[in-house]
This record gives structure tokens, sequence and C-alpha cells, in this order.
């Protein structure tokens, strides 16, 4: 824990000594808000966002965009997590077959398997700056229960410069 410190002074104030984090200028998304009601009665179309990992977690969220507002929430969140298992997950989850999955596009042989599989998965476009600039779009209301969601959000962060100029 200590050695957060020389990587990211914010996270370690916030992780290894308890503090409350403040928001810096370096954060993406410094101002969403977390969500507690039902997110099945957003009336709007769900799509999905999905990450491929094995080491690191795989990572499926459910999104919403209603008026000027996306809704988002985890559904999985899973290290070591095969294709095969995968598609039986969201078969579990009902995903609905023709609601788009935007996928890694690192992985184009997954998608094609999740395709396969009858779902409506689709390649994500590459440009991360893009997509965060779609992303803040709206105003950003994430799911309470989703732990892992929140916790990576909170970090999310633009790179800086050794002048801490972000770059």
């Amino acid at each position: 824990m200590q050695l957060l410190k020389q990587q990211d002074e914010l996270y370690y104030q916030v992780y290894a000594l308890g503090e409350w984090g403040n928001a810096s200028k370096e954060l993406i998304y410094d101002d969403f808000i977390r969500f507690n009601g039902d997110f099945n009665k957003i009336n709007a179309p769900s799509f999905y966002g999905l990450d491929f990992g094995f080491t690191n977690p795989t990572a499926l969220v459910e999104c919403k965009i209603y008026e000027d507002k996306l809704y988002v929430r985890e559904l999985i969140y899973r290290t070591s997590l095969t294709n095969s298992e995968l598609i039986k997950h969201l078969k579990e989850l009902k995903i609905d077959r023709y609601a788009p999955i935007y996928c890694d596009a690192a992985e184009p042989n997954r998608i094609e398997e999740i395709y396969n599989a009858g779902f409506n998965a689709i390649p994500a476009t590459k440009d991360i700056t893009y997509g965060i600039q779609c992303v803040q779009q709206y105003k950003l209301f994430i799911d309470s229960e989703s732990a892992n969601l929140l916790k990576e959000v909170s970090a999310y962060k633009w790179q800086v410069d050794k002048y801490g100029n972000i770059i």
C-alpha cells in the first residue's frame, strides 16, 4: 500500500490512509451520481459494454440512455472467465439477443464466437478519447450496487506529465 503513494497520491490517501478522496482535475468522470433506483424501470432500451479479460476481470455493463442521462450497472466482473462461461452467463442474464453488445475490439475471435452464439456482439471503436467524449455527453448515473464499476470509475484518470499537466 505504501508504494501507491509514489504512483497515485489520491488513491493512496483513500485506500491506504482511509481518508476522503478529493476529486482532482485528472479524474475523467468526477461528477457521476450513484443511482439507487430500479434499473429495470428506466424506460429505455438496454445496450451493453463488454471488456474481455482473463487474468484481469472480464466486465459486462448494461447501459440505458434516457433524456440526457446515461445509466450504467455492472452485470459481470470476473477473472478467469472463458468465452463458453461468458456465453452461459449472457444466457442466464437473459440478455436480449438483438441488443447491441459493444465488445473489446482487441478480441475479434471472442466477438465472433459470442455473435455465433446468437448475440448482437459488435466490436467497439478503439478510440479511447472518442469513447470518453461519448460518455461525457450525458449526466452519468452508476448503479450503487456496482461496486467494481464504482471503484474503477472513481480511479479513471487522464495521464499527466512530470509537471502535473494533463496529456
